[in-house]
């Protein structure tokens, strides 16, 4: 699996630095711009892709348009990353309990471990006429 990351303002400063430096570990950069004079790119794994963050559309276009062409997207609600890469997930649900959530959590931690951290601890919390809390 690719590992790809979109970085807004990409296109200078430490924005581009972050995306020179992951594109030469092996990370598809998707670099955001809203300056469409600056779509071009010429160096290997770095896409510039159009974004204005200030913009709904524009954020879901350029979503669509890297899910298109890389696959679909992983995203936990919220990770705590200590210094030495252990991580810790916490995902947030409506409704009942069900085993697909837990599923989810397990992809998220497979790829989160691909990329070298430790998950070493997951933990879903389903909102409901009740909070109910269950650590995995």
């Amino acid at each position: 699996m690719s590992k790809v990351v979109l970085i807004t303002g990409a296109t200078s400063g430490m924005g581009k630095l972050t995306a020179s430096y992951l594109a030469s570990n092996g990370y598809v950069v998707y670099a955001g711009t809203r300056n469409k004079d600056n779509l071009e790119s010429n160096i290997e794994n770095i896409n510039n892709i159009y974004i204005d963050v200030t913009k709904t559309d524009s954020i879901k276009n350029a979503v669509n348009t890297i899910i298109q062409k890389e696959g679909k997207i992983i995203k936990p609600d919220r990770m705590v990353v200590t210094p030495d890469k252990k991580v810790f997930l916490l995902d947030y649900k409506t409704g009942v309990a069900n085993s697909k959530y837990i599923e989810q959590l397990n992809d998220y931690q497979n790829a989160i471990e691909e990329m070298g951290y430790i998950v070493v601890e997951k933990v879903i919390v389903y909102i409901g006429a009740k909070v109910e809390v269950h650590l995995l």
